[in-house]
């Protein structure tokens, strides 16, 4: 029997592990009805329903928003703004105060997205000539018609309102608001500027949606076509590149996302050409030199297209339990890979064994394959050879500065000496950050001159100095001591071991860290918190993060704590400031501390998690935020209002 249990208790503790290797499935796109409005042409579309499964959500929030409403910052804040008001503006402007404050009291703003939203946006071309203007649209649906009709008359009585105001202000452009019913059931609330014609918001109703845009005429034209049985609608939701994006996704619950980077960089790309072509060359002859502006815009120009790597990102949201689950296909356009720059980033390169130097006792971490600076470094360089007027004779002074001033190669003697692969690693209030060399010994020995620079231009008189101590059998590093470090009861080391150049508060955290990578200390693969939280890849992986969030907010408390305290001896240290820094100051003394116990409802978090792969065309990202249950929360703050009563 007892066997039986410990087998049923395995398989239970195999379960966390198991959910992050979701299956790929086709997402049913009519649970979320609403994306059907996104245009063809959108370049960004989130799309999210209501799951019932995180209401323990709103119930958190709830709790962090009504503390920061109770704790007075935003009369604090007013009161600051009004401080430069005339007094004898000051009736009118605490009068709008009133006014608004009620009109958007009537708005339910928790309930315009409580059972559906979705967010698209994209560039309208208004001319040949004409910069491509930003216009989307959000829609929401409530949970029945009467709560759509509430808040729709809500909103548009903040719209009537504002053009009261404007009508009231002749320096000030007028708001015109105009209201329609259409016979297809759309109630419409328009608001424009005569003077902006191409221009307007609009605010709409039907049945228990609110349509709300912004931008030219056309983007409501094509949501509503695009929700109504048209077949020419154009929706980005039935174009193959959308439907094959999320096909290769676990289907998704909550939230879905796509962001098709390659449509928002030709339009940058596109607006650089225009640059580019407006400058004309500097003078009447068609032959001579490109004006400055057009100059400017092939440069532009150059660099969008070198930085055009990625084709889209699709992510999908799913729940389970208390853990909020997302993956996300980036994908490498045609010809990405050949960019100058996917080398920079490491496209390629991949970690075997990410745990070989994170100890088990780690809080926290983060292992990346890293960039190549060095390669980075020769972009540049060759760019602005190429690109930049004069740039050879630039590069070339460059050259002969370090040859003849610093007496070094930057890109031989230091940046090519930087491998790229990092290990971040949190041990309680101890931190260790490995970067991997290529040549540990000639990095080591840069390392000793720039310490020497040191010793000759600072001197010993300043209490200056560095330690050698023992991090291992044969390793050693430095350790910086100053007065100021030990008052503070900090002891830093910094230098080269096991192919690493090494930074860390402390010689014991280092020690440790390079014991796990020598196999004599067990890794994080051995921790309790990882094997039931994180997410465990099953093979080399381009970055992977793990950050115990279980003490939140008592960290926060404690950083506007020591921020406050920063800001009292600001203030005690220099009493002639500017008045104006003087009021920030004086401003963010009084309300730091009322943010307190905001803080301290951000007690629900328990751990984040995820990592990257890659496979050759596409960079695949699963993440997981893991939640504190209702039950720990509430045990949580009554030990902790048990030990208030005992102070």
């Amino acid at each position: 029997m007892m066997k039986k249990s410990i087998f049923y208790l395995a398989i239970l503790a195999a379960i966390p592990a198991a959910i992050p290797a979701r299956a790929v499935a086709e997402t049913d796109f009519s649970k979320f009805g609403l994306s059907r409005a996104a245009p063809a042409d959108a370049f960004i579309t989130v799309a999210a329903r209501g799951n019932p499964e995180r209401d323990f959500l709103k119930e958190y929030w709830g709790g962090v928003s009504q503390a920061f409403w109770e704790s007075g910052i935003v009369t604090d804040l007013w009161d600051m703004v009004t401080e430069e008001v005339p007094d004898e503006n000051l009736a009118e402007i605490e009068e709008l105060k009133e006014r608004f404050t009620e009109l958007c009291g009537k708005v339910g703003w928790d309930e315009l997205f409580e059972k559906e939203m979705l967010y698209s946006g994209r560039f309208a071309n208004l001319g040949p000539s004409a910069p491509p203007m930003y216009e989307g649209m959000v829609l929401g649906r409530m949970k029945d018609t009467e709560t759509a009709s509430k808040n729709y008359e809500a909103v548009h009585a903040i719209l009537t309102e504002l053009a009261k105001l404007t009508e009231a202000k002749p320096d000030v452009p007028n708001l015109v608001v105009t209201t329609e019913s259409r016979k297809d059931g759309l109630t419409l609330a328009k608001a424009s500027f005569a003077e902006i014609p191409f221009m307007e918001f609009n605010v709409g109703l039907r049945k228990d949606v609110i349509i709300i845009t912004f931008g030219s005429p056309k983007i409501l034209a094509d949501a509503l076509a695009n929700l109504s049985d048209d077949k020419e609608a154009k929706r980005i939701v039935e174009t193959p590149r959308f439907a094959s994006a999320f096909s290769k996704l676990p289907a998704a619950e909550d939230t879905l996302v796509f962001f098709d980077v390659e449509r928002m960089m030709s339009t940058f790309r596109g607006m650089a050409t225009m640059i580019e072509k407006m400058g004309g060359p500097a003078g009447d002859n068609a032959d001579s030199q490109p004006s400055e502006q057009a100059m400017v815009g092939k440069i532009l120009g150059q660099i969008l297209s070198d930085a055009s790597i990625v084709d889209y990102m699709a992510t999908v949201q799913w729940t389970d339990g208390h853990r909020a689950f997302a993956e996300t296909r980036t994908a490498v356009r045609d010809g990405g890979t050949s960019s100058p720059l996917f080398n920079v980033i490491g496209g390629n390169k991949s970690i075997d064994d990410f745990a070989k130097y994170v100890p088990r006792e780690a809080t926290s971490f983060s292992v990346s394959s890293g960039f190549d600076i060095a390669a980075l470094y020769d972009y540049l360089v060759n760019f602005i050879e190429k690109n930049i007027p004069d740039g050879k004779d630039a590069i070339a002074e460059w050259n002969r500065l370090q040859q003849e001033q610093f007496k070094l190669d930057v890109k031989k003697d230091i940046l090519s000496l930087i491998e790229g692969t990092s290990f971040s690693v949190s041990l309680g209030n101890d931190s260790v950050a490995m970067t991997r060399l290529t040549d540990e010994k000639k990095a080591d020995a840069q390392i000793k001159r720039l310490v020497d620079f040191i010793k000759q231009n600072v001197g010993p008189d300043q209490g200056l100095s560095f330690v050698p101590v023992k991090v291992g059998p044969e390793q050693e590093l430095l350790q910086l001591s100053h007065p100021m470090l030990m008052l503070q009861g900090a002891s830093p080391v910094f230098g080269c071991a096991d192919g690493y150049f090494i930074i860390s508060s402390s010689s014991s955290a280092v020690k440790t860290c390079l014991l796990t990578g020598r196999g004599k200390h067990a890794n994080i693969k051995e921790s309790g918190p990882w094997k039931a939280q994180a997410l465990m890849p099953d093979g080399p992986v381009s970055n992977i993060t793990f950050t115990n969030q279980s003490n939140m907010a008592q960290e926060l408390q404690q950083q506007i704590s020591m921020l406050s305290m920063g800001i009292g001896f600001l203030q005690i240290g220099v009493p002639n400031m500017p008045p104006p820094a003087q009021k920030i100051v004086t401003a963010a003394s009084k309300i730091l501390p009322k943010l307190l116990p905001v803080a301290g409802k951000m007690n629900f978090f328990k751990s984040k998690a995820g990592y990257t792969t890659f496979d050759g065309s596409a960079w695949t990202t699963r993440n997981v935020q893991n939640y504190k249950s209702p039950a720990e929360v509430k045990k949580l703050e009554g030990d902790s209002d048990e030990s208030s009563d005992a102070k």
